[in-house]
């Protein structure tokens, strides 16, 4: 089932793109299979693939294709399938099937109900592919469109002055972040001379790390983890399970060697971590 993992994200982002075209012209019940279904069905390949991990925990790569190719680099869009990646599957698409299905009744009368189903289905598409990348660039993409997604979701009652200046906030502050990121995959890149996970996370690549370099890239990687608005203040929160995952993907350097139910303890422990304001 791993060779079509590909579907996993790939459902959510043709019912966005469905909804998205024809709009109004979709029923809202239409809208809500679509959108609700995606998901749901996602949910379902995923948790064929858990239960696949679980009897057969090892990591897999499924090839899509190259999206960049100049001279020596090669940026590939592939899925990297392990233990840790199946967990965070069944999670997003569980959890997001559950909050597709409340928002159908919380948001049955309002008159953006198909946007917002739409702006739903992008964000768990580019959660998907944030937890499915095997590189950092992928993982950039991802991580740039859960925040792009946030902003349209925080932001989508825009005549309301106050969710506009929330939504402001979030992205401007969410740019000093993504700086930290860029600068951390530059200076990987510049010392290793690729982005891929399983090259850089290579015992005789990691060699090539100085102290200084590591610390470097590390505390970048931090960074990018670092900003989130809060209503009244700009507080940081440090809990989302989403950026331990981020950091954990590009610090630690031997997932594969790690038991898999760690994977789960870990993120357990990360979700019920009182919330520092």
């Amino acid at each position: 089932m791993t060779q079509y993992v590909w579907l996993i994200p790939f459902l959510p982002l043709l019912s966005w793109a469905i909804i998205g075209i024809f709009n109004r012209k979709l029923s809202a019940t239409v809208t809500t299979w679509m959108a609700c279904g995606s998901v749901l069905i996602s949910f379902f390949i995923a948790l064929d693939i858990f239960f696949e991990k679980v009897r057969n925990p090892i990591s897999e790569t499924v090839h899509l294709f190259n999206w960049i190719r100049v001279g020596d680099f090669v940026a590939s869009f592939d899925c990297k399938v392990d233990p840790l990646t199946s967990i965070f599957l069944i999670i997003i698409t569980g959890v997001g099937f559950l909050i597709h299905e409340y928002s159908s009744g919380y948001m049955h009368d309002d008159e953006g109900y198909r946007r917002f189903f739409a702006y739903l289905n992008l964000f768990v598409f580019f959660m998907l592919v944030l937890v499915l990348a095997d590189n950092f660039l992928t993982m950039f993409i991802g991580w740039e469109g859960v925040g792009l997604c946030s902003y349209l979701l925080i932001s989508f009652w825009y005549k309301n002055i106050d969710y506009a200046a929330a939504a402001k906030k979030a992205f401007i502050m969410n740019r000093i972040g993504d700086l930290g990121l860029i600068l951390g995959i530059i200076l990987v890149y510049s010392v290793t001379g690729t982005i891929r996970y399983d090259e850089v996370f290579n015992p005789e690549t990691l060699s090539k790390f100085t102290t200084t370099t590591a610390t470097a890239a590390t505390l970048l990687f931090f960074i990018s983890t670092h900003p989130r608005s809060d209503d009244g203040d700009s507080r940081y929160l440090f809990d989302s399970a989403f950026e331990q995952f981020v950091c954990a993907r590009t610090i630690h350097k031997r997932f594969d060697s790690l038991d898999w139910f760690s994977h789960l303890a870990h993120f357990s422990h990360y979700c019920y971590l009182p919330e520092r304001y």
